[in-house]
């Protein structure tokens, strides 16, 4: 009986975060907990009383608030699937570009502080974390520096292999980033580290191809990367200030 009962928790908390504030969903899941701990019924005999998890969490009501979250989550979709046909577009317009990747980057990170304000974890932060945000870094150092060998060679092959790199890494970077969503949303705010740090590679994938296809581009002026130096500059530094705020 015990297993069910956790059981039924675990759902029930999975569903309750997803609709709910955190705060507001651990109120309500320990309500359950201490309605289930108290009851000497079994849980089949429980059911037509209480409901399914899906059940409870559809009678609780906040409609508003959940609709909103929606919104923010298909929001936060709708950039990176900008950002990756970005990457296979034949051109790029990098003011669309900055633009997905300003939204991407601050909605989320507002979002969970509002909903989340005064809330207060009681475990740092799990390491997996910056384990995996260490992972996107490095695959951002690796993509910058395969540019600068691309850069030195003439060979239109190795063009084409930095090419396909960069577009693996960039369409990879969806996994983490779809998944520090839902985990942001259902475990734990920092994981929404994790999405901005992968938002972050995305990005910076699709600026290092957009130089490739830059036809007003003269490599014969030795100060032809100075702008492109800001550009993506500001591109890691606003990554890197959206995922701190995020982990904390």
């Amino acid at each position: 009986m015990i297993v069910d009962y956790e059981r039924y928790l675990k759902k029930l908390s999975r569903n309750v975060h997803w609709k709910f504030p955190r705060k507001e969903a651990e109120d309500i899941v320990n309500d359950y907990r201490a309605l289930l701990s108290d009851s000497q019924m079994h849980m089949e005999d429980l059911l037509p009383d209480i409901g399914t998890p899906f059940q409870a969490v559809r009678h609780l009501g906040n409609h508003s608030s959940y609709k909103l979250w929606i919104v923010v989550f298909a929001l936060m979709l709708f950039c990176l699937a900008g950002l990756v046909f970005e990457l296979y577009s034949s051109s790029q317009n990098r003011h669309w570009d900055a633009f997905l990747l300003s939204i991407g980057l601050i909605v989320p990170v507002v979002w969970f502080w509002r909903t989340e304000k005064g809330y207060r974890y009681h475990d740092s932060i799990p390491l997996v974390i910056p384990a995996l945000i260490f992972v996107m870094a490095a695959l951002l150092i690796f993509g910058c520096q395969l540019f600068r060998s691309v850069d030195h060679s003439p060979s239109v092959q190795i063009a084409n292999w930095f090419r396909l790199i960069v577009k693996t890494i960039g369409l990879l970077t969806l996994f983490p980033a779809v998944a520090g969503l839902i985990l942001a949303k259902l475990r734990d705010r920092r994981w929404c580290a994790l999405y901005t740090a992968a938002l972050t590679v995305l990005a910076g994938s699709v600026f290092l191809f957009s130089i490739l296809h830059d036809i007003n581009l003269d490599k014969s002026i030795l100060s032809w990367w100075v702008p492109y130096l800001w550009k993506g500059g500001f591109t890691i530094f606003a990554g890197f200030l959206a995922t701190f705020c995020a982990s904390h």
